[in-house]
Parts: structure tokens; sequence; C-alpha cells
């Protein structure tokens, strides 16, 4: 797609929320138990004796409720399971797979870097420094032009990891329009509409993630039970659900301007 061809940002918008949220009562099954899983994980904690079961329930609820919701978008009869269900499956892995790499490689070559403008600006001063001090010591290292070298290039490699991202942005909705996996077959379709893309995804991805990061943040009181904590869970996760629909309606609706 050329960058003249790419629908404007906020007709984007509107169709993103239109698509993703007129079909949200054809998906209730599987976000009830997204919002379920939810509850049970917040539950059991990252210390918990079925920490790990908890986890797969829930990503494996998430991608049920995606692939249910991509394909009510589609207009496709809503089955118990649908034949793109493992398709989808592999693709998010594939994806998970791709930026684990990719986000470890970033995160490992700004801490060396971190510690190599650090022993330049401190010199001799940080051999023998505490923690602390080398808190400290880093804090002040910021200040300086060290520290705008490391912003700079710390700021480069998440631009980076997002435009990957922005790129491969209707990898799902590909993948279950087809019953196959596309990860990287969809590259061309983002072509010359990163820009676009990303304004679009500040309102279809990062506000309604932050609702639900405030939503979390609003009910950490609810700790002193097990019920309250199941209900601090629940209501994360039905939180989750308007950044799902808004985020791949975004990806349905770019898809169908491609292929329009």
């Amino acid at each position: 797609m050329s960058a003249s061809s790419t629908p404007p940002v906020l007709t984007l918008v509107r169709g993103a929320y239109a698509a993703g949220f007129s079909v949200l009562r054809a998906a209730w099954l599987p976000a009830l138990a997204f919002i379920a899983s939810g509850a049970w994980f917040a539950v059991q904690g990252p210390g918990g004796s079925l920490a790990a079961p908890s986890a797969i329930l829930l990503f494996a609820s998430g991608l049920y409720f995606s692939d249910a919701h991509y394909n009510a978008m589609r207009g496709a009869p809503q089955l118990a399971i649908n034949a793109s269900l493992l398709p989808l499956l592999l693709a998010n892995l594939l994806l998970y797979l791709a930026f684990s790499f990719i986000g470890t490689f970033a995160i490992f070559f700004v801490l060396i870097l971190a510690g190599i403008l650090l022993q330049e600006a401190s010199g001799d001063s940080l051999k023998e420094a505490s923690v602390d001090q080398v808190q400290a010591l880093f804090t002040q290292m910021l200040a300086t032009p060290y520290g705008m070298v490391l912003l700079l290039v710390a700021a480069a490699l998440a631009a980076t990891v997002a435009y990957f991202a922005l790129r491969l942005l209707t990898s799902g909705a590909a993948t279950v329009a087809q019953n196959k996996i596309q990860v990287f077959s969809t590259w061309r379709h983002t072509r010359g509409a990163v820009f676009t893309l990303a304004a679009a995804s500040v309102i279809t991805h990062i506000v309604p993630f932050a609702f639900a990061a405030t939503v979390w943040s609003l009910t950490a009181d609810l700790s002193a039970s097990p019920l309250q904590i199941a209900s601090r869970g629940a209501l994360t996760a039905a939180a989750l659900i308007p950044f799902f629909a808004a985020g791949q309606g975004l990806a349905h609706r770019f898809l169908k301007s491609v292929e329009e």
C-alpha cells in the first residue's frame, strides 16, 4: 500500500472502534473466559503453586477471545473452536519469539552501553562504590552528555521495536482471514503507512491499555482476601477487553483497506 492510499488516521480509528466494539456480543463467551482466567491468575500471583498453569490459561483464553473476535469482525459463523485458532496460536508464538529476541538484544545492548558510559563518566570513583553510590552516579550521569547518548540510543532501539510491531500489525487479522500463518508475509501491507498507524495506535492501543493499567492501580486496595484479589483480576481483565477490541479492530480495518 502506498502512503497516498492509506486511510486517514481518524478514519482508521473510527473504523477500528466501530468494527471492534460492534461484534463484542458475538464473542461474549470467550470474553467471559478471559475475565475468569484473569481472576484466577490474580489469585495465584507470581509465587503461587499454580502460577504457571494460571498464566497459560490466561494466555489461552486471551488467544481464544482474539480468534473469536477476529472471526466475528469478518462475519464468520461463531463456532466453539474455529479452524483459525491453531494458525493464530502459532503466529502469536512466532511473533513472541521474534520480539523476545529483538527485545533481549536491545536491553542487553543498553545495559552494556550504560556500564561503559558510567565508567567513562565516573572514572575511578566507580571502582569501590556501593550499590547506592552506583545508583547515585548513574542518576548524575543522565544529566551529562553521556546520559544524553544513552537516552538517545535507548529511544532509537525502542523506536525500532515499535517500527517492527507496526509493520506486522495485520499478522493476526491476516492469519485468521486465511486460516494459515501470516506473519512476515504481512510486512508488505503496511508499506508507507507506519506514521499513520503509529498515530492511530495511540488511540487504539495505548489509551485502552492505559485505562486497564489505571483500573489495576485503582483497585490496589482489593487485596485483603482471595475474593477481593479475584475481583481485582477480573476487573482488570474486563478493562483489557477494549484494548483487544480497538487494537484488533485497527488490524482488521487496515487489512480490509489493503484488500480493497
